[in-house]
C-alpha cells in the first residue's frame, strides 16, 4: 500500500455529491487535493514525490493559483529552486504583472505544478504564459489526473481516480 495514497485517504479528498469543476463540467465526485495543503506534513510528501518524479534538471517550479501555487512553494523551499506563480489575471495596477516572484527566461528550463488535471485548462495557460519569456517547460506534473485526455506537453501524475476505490 502507498504510504502517501493512504495519507490522502484519510485527509478526505474525496468528495461524493454532485459539484461544477472550473472546466464547468458537472461531476458526482470532487478530489479536493488542497485539502491536503492544508496538512504541512502531508504538503512536504506531495512536494518530494512530484519533484522526484521529474525527468531531467529544472532551474524554476511554477504554479497557477490555489491548486499549483501551494505546490510549487512547497518544492522551491524543499529543493531551493526558484518560484513562479502565475497569476490568474494580469495586475490591473503597480506593475501589471502576470507573472511574480522569479520570472523565467531563455535559457531557464522549469516544471509547472497542479493539483488536479481535468481538461489542462490551467496547465495550459500557465505554460503558454511563461513560454512568452523565452523560458522552456520540460514537464507538468499533477497530484491526480482525472482525466485522460490529449495534452500537448508531457505530463505526468501521482494518482489517477481509481486509486482511491477501496
Amino acid at each position: 500500500m502507498d504510504l502517501l495514497l493512504e495519507l490522502l485517504r484519510r485527509e478526505g479528498i474525496v468528495k461524493k455529491g454532485e459539484v461544477k469543476l472550473s472546466s464547468g463540467e458537472i461531476s458526482d465526485v470532487y478530489y479536493d487535493v488542497k485539502k491536503a495543503y492544508g496538512n504541512p506534513a502531508l504538503l512536504s510528501s506531495l512536494a518530494r514525490r512530484v519533484y522526484h518524479q521529474r525527468n531531467g534538471d529544472i532551474n524554476f517550479v511554477a504554479g497557477f493559483g490555489i491548486g499549483g501555487g501551494p505546490l510549487a512553494i512547497a518544492i522551491s523551499l524543499l529543493y531551493n529552486i526558484p518560484l513562479t506563480i502565475i497569476r490568474n489575471e494580469k495586475k490591473k495596477h503597480g506593475t501589471k504583472r502576470e507573472i511574480e516572484c522569479y520570472v523565467p527566461n531563455s535559457p531557464d528550463i522549469g516544471m509547472v505544478v497542479d493539483d488536479v488535471f481535468t481538461t489542462g485548462t490551467s496547465l495550459l495557460s500557465t505554460v503558454k504564459t511563461i513560454e512568452k519569456t523565452g523560458a522552456k517547460i520540460s514537464e507538468c506534473y499533477v497530484v491526480l489526473k482525472r482525466e485522460d485526455r490529449p495534452f500537448e506537453y508531457p505530463l505526468r501524475h501521482l494518482f489517477v481516480p481509481e486509486d482511491f476505490i477501496f
